[in-house]
C-alpha cells in the first residue's frame, strides 16, 4: 500500500512539472530580449534635432550680464525676421546667415525665435563656433513683439555696464514686473488634454493588467483544475482496494 501511495505522489509530481513547463513556455514572451533602437522614420530624418545642455539660472544670468561687459564675447541675437551680430564695443548690426561663413570667431546665441536657427546652425554648428546658447525668457522680450525684439527695460539694462550684483537686482526687478504672457492656449483646453492623457494611461494600464491576468490566470486555473481532477481520480482509485480489503476482513 505504501508503494502505491508513492506511485500516486510521483505521478502527481510529474503532472505538475508538465503543467509548470507549459506555463513557463506561455509566459516566456513576456520576458523578451531588450529592444533594439528603432530605425529613424522619414520624418525624423528630415527634422534636425539639436540637443543642448539645459542652462541653470546662474548660467543664464552670467550670459546676460556678460553681454554688456566692455570685453563681451561676440554674440548673435536670433529674431523671427533677422539676426543681429553684436561685438565688443560695437553696435549691433543685422546680417544674413551666409555672412557668418568664413570666420572663426566663437559666438553666443540668444534665441528669441527659431525661424533662422537652422540656417545659423548650418554655418556655425559645423565649424564648432557656438560658444553658448540660450533661449530668451518671455519676460525679457517686447510684449508687443515677443519674437522681434528685446523688451525696452532689458535693452536699457543691457546698455548699462553694471557690476554683477547691480545687474542681478535690475534683472530680478524686470522679471518680477513682467506681465503674464497670453496666447499660449487656454487653461480649459490644457486641462482637457491632461484629463484625456490620464484616461489613456489608465486604459493602457488596465489593458496590461487584463493581458497579464489572461496569461497568468488561465494557466494557474488550469493547474488548479488538473489538481482537483487528479485528486478525485486518485481517491476513486484508492477507494476500490480499501473496500476489497474490508470485505476480505469481514469474511
Amino acid at each position: 500500500m505504501l508503494r502505491f501511495e508513492f506511485a500516486v505522489v510521483a505521478d502527481l509530481t510529474a503532472n505538475v512539472l508538465s503543467v509548470c513547463l507549459v506555463v513557463f513556455l506561455t509566459l516566456l514572451p513576456l520576458t523578451a530580449a531588450p529592444r533594439q533602437p528603432a530605425a529613424p522614420s522619414a520624418a525624423e530624418r528630415l527634422l534636425r534635432i539639436t540637443e543642448r545642455r539645459p542652462l541653470t539660472g546662474p548660467d543664464m544670468v552670467r550670459l546676460l550680464h556678460e553681454r554688456s561687459a566692455p570685453d563681451a564675447p561676440a554674440s548673435l541675437d536670433l529674431f523671427a525676421d533677422r539676426i543681429e551680430l553684436r561685438g565688443a564695443g560695437a553696435a549691433p548690426r543685422a546680417l544674413s546667415p551666409d555672412q557668418l561663413d568664413g570666420d572663426t570667431t566663437p559666438l553666443r546665441l540668444f534665441v528669441l525665435d527659431p525661424a533662422l536657427y537652422p540656417a545659423v546652425l548650418n554655418v556655425l554648428g559645423q565649424a564648432g563656433r557656438i560658444d553658448a546658447e540660450m533661449s530668451v525668457p518671455d519676460a525679457l522680450r517686447d510684449p508687443a513683439r515677443p519674437r522681434l525684439d528685446w523688451s525696452g527695460d532689458f535693452r536699457r539694462l543691457d546698455a548699462d555696464a553694471l557690476d554683477r550684483a547691480a545687474f542681478e537686482r535690475e534683472l530680478a526687478r524686470i522679471l518680477d514686473a513682467a506681465p503674464p504672457r497670453v496666447g499660449r492656449g487656454n487653461e480649459a483646453a490644457a486641462a482637457g488634454a491632461g484629463a484625456a492623457g490620464l484616461a489613456a494611461r489608465i486604459g493602457d494600464r488596465l489593458a496590461a493588467i487584463v493581458d497579464l491576468g489572461l496569461r497568468v490566470g488561465l494557466p494557474l486555473g488550469a493547474i488548479a483544475w488538473l489538481f482537483a481532477a487528479e485528486i478525485r481520480r486518485r481517491r476513486r482509485a484508492l477507494a476500490v482496494p480499501f473496500g476489497m480489503e474490508a470485505e476480505r476482513a469481514s469474511r
